[in-house]
């Protein structure tokens, strides 16, 4: 449904979906999947609601990966409404538990500093930027052998390389 652009009934089978599974992992996958319908059709108070209820009433606080891994999301919901104050606060709350080893958590970084730098992008502070995505590059050629298309598209529109 979400491929073919069929949000409503994509949302309609994932809430039921959601019902049946006790895996934290799938969980964290189905309300992804939520938000993500609800951001293609533009709904980001929609999509912050599914984000909230999930961390609120979902999931377990010791599941420390997936809380960061959801206030990621939340930024980056932020950062398409064009919240950048709002998507750094975020994003420090999603690195939080990774900031004193970054080394180990290369792909948990290079999405923070990708996010990072947009948020510096839509406040227009080329320079925070360009460094935030020239490291996200950095790690995420070390890590995959190539880079997202976002973070050079963003590299290239602040004249880097």
């Amino acid at each position: 449904h979400n491929a073919l652009g069929q949000f409503d009934d994509c949302l309609r089978d994932l809430s039921i979906a959601i019902d049946y599974t006790d895996d934290p992992k799938m969980t964290n996958y189905i309300v992804g999947q939520m938000a993500s319908c609800n951001i293609s059709k533009e709904d980001y108070e929609e999509a912050r609601w599914v984000y909230n209820a999930y961390l609120t009433e979902l999931l377990d606080p010791s599941e420390t990966d997936l809380v960061a891994d959801t206030h990621n999301k939340q930024a980056v919901v932020e950062l398409l409404d064009n919240n950048p104050e709002e998507a750094h606060r975020l994003l420090e709350l999603s690195w939080n538990p990774y900031k004193d080893a970054p080394e180990k958590y290369g792909e948990q970084h290079f999405y923070y500093l990708h996010n990072k730098g947009r948020a510096y992008m839509l406040q227009g502070k080329g320079n925070e930027a360009l460094e935030c995505l020239k490291e996200s590059k950095r790690i995420q050629m070390e890590l995959n052998g190539e880079v997202m298309e976002n973070t050079l598209r963003y590299i290239e529109e602040l004249g880097g390389e």
